[in-house]
Formats: structure tokens, C-alpha cells, sequence
């Protein structure tokens, strides 16, 4: 019985022992397998972390690559900059040492530099020509073959330019008689003429020598009104006319009016139109100008200053500026005419009746002067009754009015 029992808690207890045994080997291998799932999570989890360093590590590397590369690009544009103003302060310096051996000397430069480029340009068109998809030599040779007469002939057109400029900047007179002397419509080489025997309307180009001849006076000198309208007009031209049509504004309003701008020119003073009216006086200044360009402070500082002045040359003290212009001032103008008392008037430029209608004042004669007539502007309208500002021929010709005999006013008109 005892040696029964004895075996059985002997197999009871090797059971016990293999369970336990079972049982931990059990939880060695989960816990193994534990390891192994952890191990191949972590394995996992540092190949991912290396992908990603060794990504951020190519980002960063491509990143410090473009900014090398940026930098150097800012570089190279940085000494670009630099050699090109470098460059243009040499040929700036090259243009004034030229200029002061000589005016001539330095629009010669000027010449030579628009003629480069224009070789330049030619160069770039005949290139084109040959590296398109499609090349075409023919052309490229033409181009070539034509480069070296273009670059001397705009070189020649440059310095005739910078030429007649001058001429025109220091005689402006030339600008009246340009149309007649490129038309050819009076010989101005025959020293028998004189501008007192030409019709005006002849010399300055409005009418042909044979119109003159065939037409009645009526047609001719309306056609040289109407031409006059149409012609294209320089940038004194448009500015004298501009002047005038506000003098027109005054005088058919009762203004006794000077054209101190157009008889003085540069003398002027800035004084375009003198006005006066019942002890009254307007110091006017006018600027015909493009819309964009606007009028600064130095033009109503200027005008103040010149009626302060003429007020003071003549003791009179009831004397006003007003600033006439097709453009608008400035903001610091505009503030500089509020604090000056300078009126601004905005008026553009429109087509108005040009012929003078005036009377004699010693024998009351009725004579009417056309807008290119030598004494126009000393011609005052308005100091005698009956006179006025007429738009046709026909209508001064029907209230008893005759052109001027003599358009240099030297005769008894």
C-alpha cells in the first residue's frame, strides 16, 4: 500500500514536473517569441529611421547644393552688376572727356555707339536667321551683306539728328520756315526777295505759288487757315498756339492782353500772357504738356516769384498768378500754389476763331491778321470797339474787314 501510494505521488508529482516544465518552456518560447516580434519591430523601426536620416541627410545635401548654387548665381549676377556699371561709368567717362575736346567730338561718340548698336542688333538677326529649326542662309547673307552700309548710314543719321536738334534748340525760328524750305515753295537763295514782299501764307508753305496766283484772295488765304489747323505742329508751335488760345479766353472776355512769351521768348520771365482789366493785372504762364507729365514746384515758384517782381518793377499791387496747363500739378505743387496764392486752371488746347479782326487806331481802318502774319501777337484785340476774333475769311470780310497790306507791319497798318 505504501510503496503504491508512493509510486503514485511519484507520477503524480514527475506530472506535475513535466506541466511545470511544459509550462515554462511554454513561456519561454512566447516570451522568446516576444523577443523576436519585438526585435523584428525594432529591426523594422531602425530601417525605417535609417531610410529617413539617410533621406533628410540627401534632402539636406540637395538643399546646401541648390543654395551653393543659388549663391553663385548671385554672384555672378552681383559681378555682372557690377562690371556693367562699371562699364557704363567708363563710357559715361569716355562721353564726357569727349564732349569737353568738343561738342562735335562728342556726338561723334554718341554716333559710334548707336551705330554698335546697330551692329549688334544686326548681328543678333543674322544669327537667328541661321540657328531657327528651319535656318535660312540666303537671308543671313543678305543681312551680312547689309550690315556694314546700315551701321554707316545710322551713324550719319544719328549725328544728323543730334545736328539739326541743335540748330533748331538754338534758332527756333527755323521751325516756321522748316515747311517752306523742304517744299521748296519760296526761294529763300534770291537775295531780291524779301519777307516783306511774301505773303506769309506763301512762305511758310500754307498755299502753292499757283494757288496763290489763281485763287481769289478769300479761297486762298481760308485754304492757308485751314492748312494751318491740319499741319503738324512742333513742340513751340503747339506751345505758342496754346498761348494764344488762352489770350483769346481773356481778350473776348474784356482783358487787354500782352504776349510776353511768344514777342520776349526766353526773356520772358516766365510771364506768358500779361492781362489787365480795370486797374487789374494776371501774370499768366501756360503749359501746353502730355497728360503723364506733371507740372512741379519749381514752375509755381517760378511764376510767384516773377509776379512779385513785376509788381515791384511797375508799383502796382493788385497783380495775380494763374498757372494755365493741360496737365495737372504735382502733389508738392499743388501744395506750393495753396501756400502761394498761385491759381491752377487745367484747359486743354481746342480749335478757337484765329483771325484778328482789328481797327486803326488813327484812321479807323478794318484790317484782319492771320495767325502766321509776322505782327499777330503785338496785335491787341478788344481796346476798340467793334473789334473781334473771326473763324472764317468770308465772316472778317463781311463786317468790313481787309487783310494787311504789309505782314511785317512796317507800312501803315
Amino acid at each position: 500500500m505504501n510503496s503504491t501510494l508512493i509510486i503514485v505521488l511519484l507520477c503524480i508529482w514527475s506530472l506535475i514536473l513535466i506541466k511545470s516544465s511544459l509550462s515554462q518552456k511554454k513561456r519561454k518560447d512566447e516570451s522568446y517569441q516576444k523577443d523576436d516580434d519585438l526585435n523584428k519591430k525594432q529591426r523594422q523601426l531602425d530601417t525605417k529611421t535609417k531610410q529617413s536620416l539617410l533621406e533628410i541627410e540627401k534632402k539636406s545635401i540637395q538643399e546646401s547644393q541648390t543654395l551653393a548654387n543659388k549663391r553663385q548665381d548671385f554672384e555672378r549676377i552681383q559681378n555682372a552688376k557690377k562690371n556693367e556699371f562699371e562699364r557704363l561709368l567708363n563710357e559715361a567717362m569716355n562721353l564726357k572727356n569727349e564732349f569737353e575736346k568738343g561738342f562735335v567730338n562728342g556726338r561723334n561718340w554718341l554716333s559710334d555707339a548707336y551705330s554698335e548698336y546697330i551692329q549688334e542688333k544686326d548681328n543678333e538677326l543674322e544669327c537667328s536667321l541661321i540657328v531657327k529649326p528651319n535656318p535660312a542662309y540666303k537671308s543671313a547673307e543678305i543681312v551680312s551683306a547689309l550690315k556694314k552700309s546700315r551701321i554707316e548710314m545710322a551713324k550719319k543719321l544719328k549725328f544728323l539728328e543730334f545736328q539739326l536738334k541743335t540748330y533748331e534748340e538754338y534758332f527756333p525760328q527755323l521751325l516756321e520756315y522748316k515747311y517752306a524750305i523742304l517744299e521748296e515753295l519760296v526761294d529763300f537763295q534770291n537775295e531780291d526777295i524779301n519777307d516783306e514782299d511774301i505773303d506769309p501764307a506763301l512762305m511758310f508753305g500754307f498755299i502753292t505759288k499757283e494757288e496763290y496766283n489763281t485763287l481769289t484772295d478769300q479761297q486762298k488765304f481760308q485754304l492757308a487757315i485751314d492748312r494751318y489747323w491740319k499741319k503738324e505742329k512742333s513742340n513751340l508751335e503747339i506751345g505758342r498756339l496754346y498761348e494764344r488760345y488762352i489770350g483769346y479766353i481773356y481778350e473776348t472776355n474784356g482783358w487787354k492782353v500782352k504776349y510776353e512769351g511768344i514777342i520776349k521768348g526766353f526773356e520772358d520771365f516766365g510771364r506768358d500772357l500779361i492781362c489787365e482789366k480795370n486797374g487789374k493785372f494776371l501774370i499768366i504762364q501756360c503749359k501746353c504738356w502730355s497728360k503723364e507729365k506733371l507740372i512741379r514746384e519749381k514752375y509755381v515758384m517760378q511764376l510767384f516769384g516773377s509776379t512779385i517782381l513785376y509788381g515791384y518793377e511797375n508799383s502796382i499791387n493788385n497783380v495775380l498768378p494763374i498757372f494755365y496747363a493741360t496737365t495737372s500739378l504735382s502733389d508738392e505743387a499743388n501744395i506750393v500754389a495753396n501756400k502761394l496764392g498761385v491759381k491752377f486752371v487745367n484747359e486743354s488746347l481746342k480749335r478757337y476763331p484765329v483771325i484778328k479782326c482789328n481797327i486803326n487806331h488813327s484812321n479807323k481802318e478794318k484790317i484782319y491778321h492771320l495767325p502766321f502774319d509776322q505782327q499777330y501777337d503785338k496785335i491787341l484785340i478788344g481796346d476798340n470797339t467793334g473789334e473781334f476774333y473771326a473763324d472764317t475769311i468770308e465772316q472778317a470780310e463781311n463786317m468790313g474787314f481787309r487783310r494787311a497790306f504789309k505782314w511785317s507791319g512796317i507800312s501803315n497798318d
